[in-house]
């Protein structure tokens, strides 16, 4: 079993499919790979089902673009911390 479990769900909406990604990093590149999905939407991101902070679309892709390796990028989103 992995220590992290990570997925993402638009704001007050229950996804249809839960894709689960080890590495926050793939689960951000999920998401830009489909900004009709997700763009002009607020975003939670969840680990092991407990919401880890709230966030937008160009939040993640602020994130995405300083190329930040896997530890450095979990540090960010749990300084975060959850908002609503």
């Amino acid at each position: 079993m992995s220590k992290h479990n990570w997925h993402v769900a638009r704001e007050n909406e229950k996804p249809k499919v839960v894709r689960h990604y080890r590495w926050i990093t793939k689960m951000f590149e999920f998401v830009l790979r489909n900004p009709a999905m997700f763009r002009n939407r607020n975003l939670v991101i969840y680990d092991w089902n407990k919401e880890v902070v709230c966030m937008t679309f160009e939040d993640i892709k602020e994130i995405s673009n300083k190329g930040l390796k896997e530890g450095e990028t979990r540090k960010i989103i749990k300084q975060m911390g959850v908002k609503k």
